[in-house]
Parts: structure tokens; sequence; C-alpha cells
């Protein structure tokens, strides 16, 4: 039985969003937070839609990555990102990213600062 404070609070409080325009793109970044990892979205467009999908993992070794969807167009980026993931959570990342075209260093490093604050914002 859970208590008031995880009760109807709780999926709240593990789901966070955020939305970004970057050179008139708007992006959505949803990270779903658990104890052991995280899942996350990266949607290009007004809609959220899974993407190409990667899988990070932190071991003893560091950060192990594996692209199950692969996509063309930032596939590099995804790894970043769960990478990122992995490494605050020290567990298991799984990223699905959907762009309509290429990013630009400008929104690479404009969204991983969006996932970084998401995943460092506290319960």
């Amino acid at each position: 039985m859970s208590s008031d404070s995880e009760g109807k609070d709780a999926p709240s409080r593990r789901l966070l969003s955020s939305k970004c325009v970057i050179d008139n793109r708007l992006f959505s970044v949803d990270l779903l937070k658990f104890s052991n990892g995280g899942i996350v979205d990266i949607s290009e467009g007004k809609d959220s839609r899974i993407g190409a999908i990667t899988v990070c993992i932190k071991g003893n070794q560091g950060v192990s990555s594996s692209s199950l969807l692969p996509d063309k167009r930032g596939s590099i980026f995804a790894e970043m990102v769960g990478e990122l993931i992995a490494e605050k959570t020290s567990g298991i990342a799984i990223v699905s990213l959907y762009l309509k075209e290429y990013v630009d260093m400008n929104a690479t490093k404009t969204l991983l600062n969006e996932v970084r604050e998401l995943v460092n914002r506290k319960d």
C-alpha cells in the first residue's frame, strides 16, 4: 500500500516535459524517471512521435550503447543523450529520437541542456 505522498502525485513527479523552439523548429522533450534510469523521448514537431531507439547501460567499465532502431539523422546525438542519462542515474537509458531533419551543433547543445535540466530536477 502506498502512502498519500506517493499516491496521485507520484506519476507527475516522474514524468517531466519541456518544449523548446530552435531555429523555428519545435521540439518536445519528455523524460520518465526511474530509480535506476530513465526513458526519454525527443520529438520534432507539435505531435510527439516514437523514433529511432537507442539503449545505454552504465556498467563497471563505463556506459555501453546500442542502437535498436538506427536513424541517419541523429544516432550520435541519441547516444549522447542516453549516455548522459545512464551516467547520471547509474542505470539504464532508453532514448527515442524523432527528427524531421538533421540537428546542427546549436540545436544539439540546446536539447542536451534541456535533457540535463530534466534529469537534474529534484522530485
